[in-house]
């Protein structure tokens, strides 16, 4: 699968998110792209490859219409007004208090997060023990909304 993290660094809200695809135990790539940008929104997605995909294309058209069924996928993003959202396989989108993660190693990546850490490196920690985790760590940030629901990370 993968990890996606997202924390507060400063006035920023950070993910973060490894690069490996993974195919039944395979590794499949080690530098796939999971975290994306749409204008001023971070949008990042871990789970099957499918849903992921149409995922992807409604957060592109802006969340326009109905969102495509995610039974087996998870994603998070941070909106325009720099409130982040979270939705794990097929809820609804919920906002949610930082730090964050989804996919596989999210219980490592979250307790290196409430450790005090930053996105990247607590994706870094769930490389450590997590083998669905590996590859590139990519990350990117907008800025945290004033007075929004966000941990002090």
């Amino acid at each position: 699968m993968t990890t996606i993290v997202i924390v507060r660094e400063g006035d920023w809200i950070v993910m973060a998110a490894d690069g490996r695809v993974t195919d039944e135990g395979d590794i499949c790539s080690e530098c796939d792209r999971k975290i994306f940008r749409h204008k001023n929104e971070l949008f990042g997605v871990a789970g099957n490859a499918d849903e992921c995909d149409a995922l992807l294309a409604w957060f592109r058209r802006g969340r326009k219409g109905r969102k495509p069924g995610s039974r087996h996928s998870s994603f998070m993003y941070v909106g325009t007004d720099g409130v982040p959202y979270v939705s794990t396989e097929g809820s609804r989108p919920t906002p949610f208090d930082l730090p964050r993660a989804i996919g596989s190693g999210k219980d490592l990546a979250m307790g290196a997060a409430l450790a005090g850490v930053g996105a990247r490196e607590a994706v870094h920690i769930a490389m450590r023990r997590d083998t669905r985790t590996g590859g590139k760590v990519r990350s990117a940030r907008v800025l945290a909304s004033p007075g929004g629901r966000h941990g002090k990370h």
